[in-house]
């Protein structure tokens, strides 16, 4: 390390139990899970289940700790639910219980005696920001009653079947007319497992349980970056300085609150983890190779687009320290730990060639979200940071470089004559970069200044950047992605009560991504929240086979989509064998104004929003 590199002076050391610093961060997730709204059982089973394995498998309890506990938790979480699919025994409250009750015991067993905790003036310093991380993202959840857009509607309905089961909602039928479904589930077990031990699976809980859980998952995120950092560059600097980006001057991941990305804040989470392993390999070959091909499994059950990313970097940082063959191998034992995944996966995509190679406007580049807010700025700087570390002759830098261009020939292979397949896209290069980015910026922000006095000035601008980030990050939800209210909640807690189980309801709908309907209103959650079939499912009814998805796209499309007047769409729910209309003042078809005086229907609920109409067989009212 160069003179200039130095850490801050030492101003104390105490010494504490070996166990203390991983209870104290399930403690602070679980206040975390608590402010969010969960309840204290659930708040604790969630952080538990975050870190308690993972601590078990990795003693180690250096400054990249919290990264490692986060990916080894779920990789062990996410396996265990895969092989219980594949022997078809389902994973019970008591069974989790159990298996956390003996990681724990692992975990303190390897943890006897003390540890020493170095107190410096970056201490402080982290823990400061990760307490205004955990405040804002409490805030930001202000305006939700249940998670927003597109994405929270199937996310819910896929782990409300992982907590009825007990294993990975491969099979979503009854509710969806098909299986298998061959989409990632890995974040989904993770959210059921923590329902079931916590008291919160059932339907009317799980919005509250996922967006506490969601919020959890975001202040782990930014934590993990910021431990990776420090880990990678052996410097508690360029940890807090990517923890602030991460958590707070970056509009992402935040941000992906509006969306419901809540399988792609997972994988962020745990891919830090991935990255210490891959830059501090184990001392023992054998060990290495297995931590390696844990990690790597548990990332690719979650999110397998973005382990793709991050494999690219963990491979560039292995050659770094000339340990390649390794991760390779790795690679291998990790394809062997998810064998029975990736035969479905692999089965699905040769029944559906054309999901592989999208579409022309599948993998356009996305401007808007590229140049959103603060990106420009950490792209610049992270720019900066990186000609700045290839001329001090840095390998980590130089690795985190080839990385970010190596991310961007993965999404556009067709630059140097291959060809694209649709599993990385620009879109998830603009939302995910500013995490390479973050540890760029982290290892080099504060080397380049060698007068103090700089330090001082370039330190003062992080910390304004930091609070006005932080003040314009207090509300970051997008009020047009709000998908359900607390009218609409109480609706489909009616719905749920008060019609069979066969009802069949017709819902608002809008187009999305061109070809595929989606709700527009809180009757979209129908399905995953009161079990009764909505003439819009979820948008992963496009996973089905052809046939399928192509007969439930045009049924939502002549329903709500082709709506014209209020009466013929009533006409064609009421023929299609619909028994109820879900009607709301955000409606793009049924809106209780206009439903009002129509024959044939009849209301049977009513809020200041929302209105439920049961439609009559004959055509006539009582």
């Amino acid at each position: 390390m160069d003179a200039d590199d130095r850490e801050p002076v030492t101003l104390a050391v105490w010494w504490m139990p070996a166990w203390l610093p991983l209870g104290c961060a399930v403690g602070a997730l679980s206040a975390v899970g608590w402010a969010c709204g969960a309840s204290p059982g659930l708040a604790l089973a969630l952080s538990a289940m975050l870190l308690v394995p993972g601590a078990a498998l990795f003693a180690c309890d250096d400054v990249g700790a919290p990264a490692r506990w986060l990916a080894g938790s779920a990789a062990l979480l996410t396996l265990a639910f895969l092989w219980a699919g594949v022997a078809a025994v389902p994973l019970r409250p008591p069974a989790l219980l159990g298996g956390l009750l003996i990681a724990a015991l692992v975990a303190i067993w390897r943890r006897r005696g003390r540890v020493a905790l170095r107190i410096d003036g970056w201490l402080p310093a982290g823990l400061a920001l990760t307490a205004l991380i955990a405040a804002l993202r409490v805030a930001q959840l202000a305006p939700l009653d249940a998670p927003a857009w597109v994405d929270g509607v199937h996310h819910t309905l896929l782990v409300r079947i992982a907590a009825e089961r007990g294993l990975p909602p491969w099979d979503p039928r009854p509710y969806l007319p098909f299986a298998p479904l061959a989409y990632h589930w890995g974040y989904h077990v993770i959210i059921a497992g923590a329902a079931l031990l916590g008291g919160a699976s059932a339907p009317p809980d799980l919005p509250q349980t996922m967006l506490a859980g969601g919020q959890v998952l975001g202040v782990a995120a930014a934590v993990a970056w910021g431990s990776a950092a420090a880990a990678l560059w052996q410097r508690r600097s360029a940890g807090v300085i990517a923890l602030a980006l991460v958590g707070v001057v970056s509009i992402m991941p935040a941000y992906y609150v509006s969306w419901g990305r809540y399988t792609l804040l997972c994988g962020l989470a745990l891919a830090p983890g991935l990255l210490c392993a891959a830059w501090q390999p184990a001392p023992r070959r054998l060990i290495d190779g297995a931590r390696l091909s844990l990690l790597l499994a548990g990332l690719s059950l979650v999110h397998l687009p973005l382990t793709l990313l991050v494999g690219v970097g963990a491979l560039l940082l292995r050659l770094a320290r000339r340990r390649a063959g390794v991760l390779l191998g790795a690679s291998l034992g990790s394809a062997l730990l998810t064998a029975p995944w990736l035969g479905l996966l692999l089965a699905n995509a040769s029944t559906r060639p054309g999901d592989l190679v999208g579409n022309p406007w599948y993998n356009q580049l996305p401007a808007a979200l590229l140049y959103a807010a603060s990106n420009p700025f950490i792209l610049a700087i992270a720019a900066l940071a990186g000609c700045y570390g290839i001329a001090r002759r840095r390998r980590l830098a130089a690795a985190l470089v080839l990385w970010c261009a190596g991310a961007v020939l993965l999404a556009n292979p067709t630059l140097i004559g291959l060809p694209y397949l649709a599993l990385v896209t620009n879109e998830l290069l603009a939302i995910t970069l500013f995490a390479p980015a973050a540890l760029l910026i982290g290892g080099s922000a504060l080397l380049a200044p060698r007068r103090r006095l700089t330090r001082l000035i370039i330190g003062a601008l992080l910390i304004g950047i930091t609070a006005q980030s932080a003040w314009g990050a207090r509300d970051i939800v997008r009020r047009d992605t709000i998908g359900a209210t607390r009218d609409d909640l109480a609706a489909l807690a009616w719905l749920a009560g008060h019609t069979p189980g066969d009802a069949r309801i017709a819902v608002n709908a809008a187009p999305w991504l061109g070809h595929v309907a989606r709700g527009a209103d809180g009757g979209w959650w129908a399905l995953p929240l009161s079990g009764r079939q909505t003439s819009v499912p979820p948008v992963v009814y496009s996973y089905a086979p052809g046939e399928i998805a192509g007969a439930l796209r045009r049924e939502a499309a002549a329903i709500s989509l082709e709506c014209g007047d209020a009466a013929s769409a009533v006409a064609r729910a009421r023929q299609a064998g619909y028994t109820h209309l879900y009607a709301s003042d955000r409606g793009t078809c049924f809106v209780p104004a206009a439903l009002a005086s129509l024959p044939g229907i009849e209301r049977v609920f009513a809020n200041a929003t929302v209105a439920i109409y049961a439609i009559h067989r004959g055509g006539s009212g009582p």
